[in-house]
């Protein structure tokens, strides 16, 4: 049995934040401005079914990724206040 766990919770903390950033750039991201493909319908057509695809697992990924960040974020909130409160009850104070 290990005689101590170390848990870089700030770093959990640093990393949820992260992926929730990247969480929001996936959901802030759509189509792909400035493009003329009128003289083309096939080539317009297929990127528009690509964009489509393209969004729905975009979504999927975001979502998965927000899941993570929510855990991570949990996890680092919770080791934070189990140390907080081992520290007080070792000083004397909780």
């Amino acid at each position: 049995m290990a005689d101590r766990l170390l848990v870089n919770y700030e770093e959990l903390g640093t990393l949820a934040t992260t992926a929730e950033t990247v969480t929001q750039n996936l959901r802030d991201i759509r189509g792909l401005p400035g493009h003329d493909l009128s003289h083309s319908p096939k080539t317009a057509h297929g990127l528009l079914e690509f964009e489509s695809a393209w969004d729905k697992r975009r979504d999927e990924l975001a979502d998965a990724l927000g899941a993570v960040s929510q855990a991570l974020r949990v996890i680092s909130e919770s080791f934070a206040t189990v140390d907080t409160e081992l520290t007080n009850a070792l000083e004397g104070e909780g």
